[in-house]
């Protein structure tokens, strides 16, 4: 007789306690139905319970708690000698190799031991899908899935070990079978299950999430507590969140008080086509909305995220912005929402921020409590490798759900596209992140601005996304036809269960517009929203010179007043305007405000200037300044709800220059306070050394065409030059967004004189179009057709966003460092943060968490051209030992500046300006 209960499965070697496999599987399973209440949507439930039928899905989730951890009954049991030394005297191992453990992991024993129960126990024939599922699921629940060489290796390590261990691991599921009334009928269900890809990753992301809360020893104590009162003792402990139970829009609260506005404020013509197309989804869809800038597309996708949840059991929403900034800001109107609306029948609602500054967010921060978890709990014998309350809603973000591979399974989050992105990169404990996507409605917000390289990724999430019955929306003033076409032939490939991407044409013309797909209609179906209200007229002027000339031209506009934007396509062309203009003798007579946003300033210092520059340019009038010049990088061009008196921006391709000019005139309540000199919208467009004509294309700025290229912007020029030539060198928003964008994306009209450029920069971006897709392909995951263990584990990414955030985009291997001082050979933060004055931050003890955290905000990207090798060697050189014992400052690189502020490595010399930002400079030592 098989004592069941003498197998160990949790030790803690402080205190010598155990906990036996067999209580560790109870509480596994019987904790199941409660994790699966939280992180598992109604919708998608109905689908795992009709991909498992005629299985029972409690039973089979019961079956994966208890059995997960199975494969323990094997040569793991030697990690622990004391407690192996307890066991009968059959059980004895001998030695044990550090090549037994790592060609048989206990996962991989669990999967294997298991479909051999599975085939002896069940009165049919085990099925080659059946096997396989159970095979991915409990091999794959330590977060990679175990590949057919994998379970080779395993099935030769157990093949030498006593019969006994086989008779032993039978025993525990059939111990399994009693206690939870698995049947013969249920045995000989589950031996013929045919789940798909898709839902074993559902599952496999619900057993990992639910070991890791079971594994946590201030929930499940190393007791010996009556399983009934074990169980009831975590869950009034548990704090893991509570997920969104969306109404139906009848009997909520009015449009206006939702979102802040005016009484008599009514939804638009786009805003109540969308709500209406959500309304009317009877599967789950993609919907993608087209309509200028500021006419309230996020309202609208928050109403029709709504709607497609409480239709089809959603459980939350995950809102993707391009950018942290633009996430940070979304952050805030969307808790805003929650909490006027009484949307959820839910009382509490999770709500994370997902980026890796989330910490720094301080409404984020606002909402943690301090409970019982930390993120992403471990038991040390894994393989190697506070809410506030309004309107009746509370709104909590519960520390569990805060880790880096968890925040997706808060229920209402907002983040940076990248995190959607992630779910196609493959990498360890990737299920969670689908586990956290499968039952959300996913926003996409100004979708058109992935690039070739980040589309891989983006088309493959939202196959998966449709395979998972997932309601998609996306957002776009500007979107090209083919980027179109694109998300919906891959969505559509995901819902109908396709095995190759369909070649989907949607309606070419028409705008505004509401497009949407779904399982259910072969066709697109396309509403052209009628245009109503009045039009933007916009005057377009190219302003041809070098970056001299650029200033004169933008200080002569200074001196007429009001708020004037410049938005600059390179950092360095942004700091050398800021410079000229700045020391200008009539500007500083002027008094002229000006303010300098890019991506070089140190985290906090660009925080503050982001914050001060929304809240004079945005949508609350009282605070706007009569003079104000900004200066930025394409920052300003997403997201950000800013208006400006007048532009002058670097050329961009179409669609960028269009979401530029969304931010003139964007507020008609400021139009009353407009100079007179700028009561027409106007946009200076700058970056041509010499004039455009028919004859030849003007001569680009360098350092544009590095960042864009010549493509594009010559189809651009062309596209402009056709335009202005025709209108009296005006652009109708919204009249001649279409337009614009099919000459430049769909069908340019080169100048007969341009043909030579445009062949030489066709075959350029051909080159580089064909990298891009071969590249970024070697990353990402298979569609939901292949086989997990062939798909999700093809790498093993670095565990650092930034290093992710990396593989997701076509983008240097940038640097993030913290920004310190060296004084009389002691290092000290630089002089703003005045919270650290004369602290020493190189102390052997190392810093208290709350100045760790304030030095972790003065962090700044080295740009990824200038980085080496050498560089990085040299960094390392000078990194403290004292920070790896902080959690904020662990890992973290210090660029370390001498007494004035400047430090030379190599060949580049770094020096910090506060006006100016992180100053990178190549030097030469041979002059």
């Amino acid at each position: 007789m098989v004592d069941v209960q003498s197998f160990w499965a949790k030790f803690a070697p402080a205190t010598g306690q155990y906990l036996s496999l067999f209580q560790h599987g109870i509480d596994t399973a019987n904790l199941m139905p409660h994790v699966a209440s939280v992180f598992v949507s109604t919708s998608t439930m109905r689908q795992l319970e009709q991909a498992v039928a005629p299985a029972s899905l409690p039973k089979l989730l019961t079956t994966l708690g208890f059995a997960h951890d199975l494969g323990k009954i094997s040569h793991f049991q030697a990690k622990v000698p004391e407690l192996a030394a307890r066991l009968d005297s059959s059980y004895r191992l001998g030695h044990v190799s550090q090549a037994d453990h790592r060609d048989a992991p206990h996962a991989a024993v669990s999967a294997l031991s298991f479909t051999d129960w599975l085939k002896a126990r069940a009165t049919v024939k085990l099925g080659r899908q059946a096997r396989r599922g159970w095979e991915q699921i409990l091999g794959g629940h330590h977060g990679v899935f175990p590949n057919p060489d994998q379970l080779l290796a395993t099935r030769r390590v157990l093949g030498v070990q006593a019969p006994q261990w086989a008779q032993a691991r039978f025993a525990y599921l059939d111990e399994m079978a009693a206690h939870f009334d698995i049947t013969q009928t249920d045995i000989d269900s589950f031996a013929q299950l045919t789940w798909s890809p898709d839902k074993q990753a559902v599952l496999t992301g619900l057993l990992i999430a639910t070991d890791w809360i079971a594994s946590d020893e201030q929930l499940f104590p190393y007791d010996n507590l009556p399983e009934q009162d074990r169980l009831e003792r975590a869950l009034s402990r548990i704090d893991i969140g509570h997920p969104w139970q969306p109404e139906r829009s009848a009997g909520l609260t009015t449009f206006a008080d939702q979102f802040d506005l005016p009484a008599t404020a009514e939804m638009n013509a786009m805003q109540t086509a969308v709500v209406q197309m959500a309304s009317d989804c009877e599967a789950p869809s993609l919907i993608i909305v087209e309509s200028e800038t500021g006419s309230g597309k996020t309202e609208a996708a928050l109403l029709a995220a709504r709607e497609l949840a409480a239709n089809h059991g959603a459980n939350g929403i995950f809102f993707a912005q391009p950018t942290r900034v633009n996430a940070d800001a979304m952050f805030q109107r969307v808790r805003d929402w929650l909490e006027r609306s009484n949307a959820s029948s839910s009382s509490v609602v999770s709500m994370l921020l997902a980026h890796g500054k989330s910490a720094f967010n301080e409404q984020y921060v606002s909402l943690f409590r301090n409970r019982y978890f930390q993120a992403q709990p471990r038991s040390i014998f894994d393989e190697p490798g506070t809410g506030l309350q309004s309107g009746g809603i509370t709104i909590e973000a519960p520390k569990w759900v805060r880790g880096r591979k968890t925040a997706l399974l808060g229920s209402v989050v907002v983040g940076t596209i990248d995190q959607l992105l992630f779910a196609a990169l493959s990498s360890k404990h990737l299920v969670l992140r689908h586990l956290g996507l499968a039952g959300k409605v996913v926003i996409i917000d100004e979708v058109h601005a992935a690039d070739t390289w980040m589309n891989t990724y983006l088309t493959r999430m939202l196959w998966w996304l449709g395979a998972y019955g997932v309601n998609v929306i996306a957002l776009s003033a500007t979107l090209p036809v083919a980027q179109r076409d694109a998300l919906c032939g891959a969505y559509l490939a995901g819902a109908k269960g396709l095995l190759q991407q369909p070649t989907v044409a949607t309606p070419v013309h028409g705008y505004p517009r509401v497009t949407s797909v779904s399982r259910d209609c072969d066709v697109p179906k396309t509403t052209v929203i009628p245009l109503a209200g009045a039009s933007k007229t916009v005057s377009v002027k190219f302003f041809v010179g070098d970056q001299d000339d650029i200033a004169e031209h933008v200080i002569e506009l200074s001196r007429i007043g009001g708020c004037i934007g410049v938005i600059c396509d390179t950092v360095g062309r942004a700091q050398q305007l800021y410079s000229r203009i700045t020391t200008d003798s009539r500007v500083l007579a002027d008094g002229t405000p000006v303010l300098l946003l890019h991506s070089r300033f140190l985290a906090d210092q660009r925080a503050s200037i982001e914050t001060t520059i929304v809240q004079k340019l945005g949508r609350d009038a009282t605070q706007r300044p009569k003079r104000l010049l900004v200066i930025a990088t394409q920052i300003l061009e997403q997201g950000l709800d800013l208006d400006f008196d007048v532009l002058v921006s670097d050329l961009a391709p179409t669609d960028l220059l269009l979401q530029r000019i969304g931010r003139l005139h964007r507020h008609p309540s400021n139009h009353a306070v407009r100079p007179e000199a700028f009561r027409t919208p106007t946009i200076f467009i700058t970056g041509l050394l010499t004039p455009t004509s028919v004859a030849q294309p003007g001569d680009i700025a360098r350092g544009i065409v590095q960042v864009y290229r010549r493509l594009p912007l010559l189809h651009t020029l062309a596209t402009l030059h056709e335009q202005l030539s025709a209108s009296g060198e005006v652009v109708q928003i919204p009249e001649d967004v279409e337009q614009l964008m099919y000459r430049t994306y769909t069908a340019p009209i080169i100048p007969e004189g341009w043909s030579s450029a445009v062949e030489r920069a066709s075959a350029a971006e051909q080159r580089f179009e064909t990298r891009q897709a071969m590249e970024s392909a070697r990353f990402c995951i298979d569609p939901p057709t292949q086989p997990l263990s062939t798909s999700f584990n093809r790498l093993n990414i670095p565990a650092d966003e930034a290093a992710a955030g990396a593989q997701v985009r076509d983008a240097d291997a940038a640097v993030e460092v913290i920004v310190v001082r060296r004084q009389a050979g002691r290092i000290y933060a630089l002089d703003h943060v005045t919270e650290l004055a004369d602290i020493p931050l190189d102390e052997v003890a190392g810093l208290t968490e709350e100045h760790a955290r304030r030095l972790a905000s003065c962090t700044v990207r080295l740009p990824g051209w200038i980085v080496s090798d050498e560089l990085l060697y040299q960094l390392e050189s000078d990194g403290l030992e004292s920070w790896q014992q902080s959690a904020w400052l662990a890992g973290q690189l210090p660029l370390i500046l001498d007494e004035d502020f400047s430090s030379v490595h190599g060949a580049i010399m770094f020096r910090y300006d506060y006006a100016l930002g992180l100053l990178v400079e190549r030097i030469n030592h041979d002059e």
